[in-house]
């Protein structure tokens, strides 16, 4: 358990940790699984971006392959979430 010195605005991005992303959803549905609602479809994003962050970037990955993770990172900060 950790305390904070102020209230701060955080985003829990591992609730979707480990499943499976919105293209395993879509690709289902276009081999005829069941249509895709718009919740079901923030769902599926959530869980991607999930993924993508989840993993940690090294000096060998090449810098195209984290920068979507970097601007969302910055889109939260601008939005006053805590990094």
């Amino acid at each position: 358990m950790c305390k904070t010195l102020k209230t701060l605005k955080t985003l829990d991005l591992s609730l979707g940790y480990n499943q499976s992303s919105f293209a395993d959803a879509v690709f289902s549905h276009v081999m005829g699984g069941r249509e895709l609602t718009a919740d079901g479809k923030e769902k599926a994003v959530w869980i991607d971006i999930d993924n993508a962050v989840s993993h940690a970037a090294t000096a060998s990955d090449d810098r195209a392959d984290y920068a979507p993770t970097q601007i969302l990172a910055e889109l939260f900060r601008s939005a006053s979430y805590a990094t």
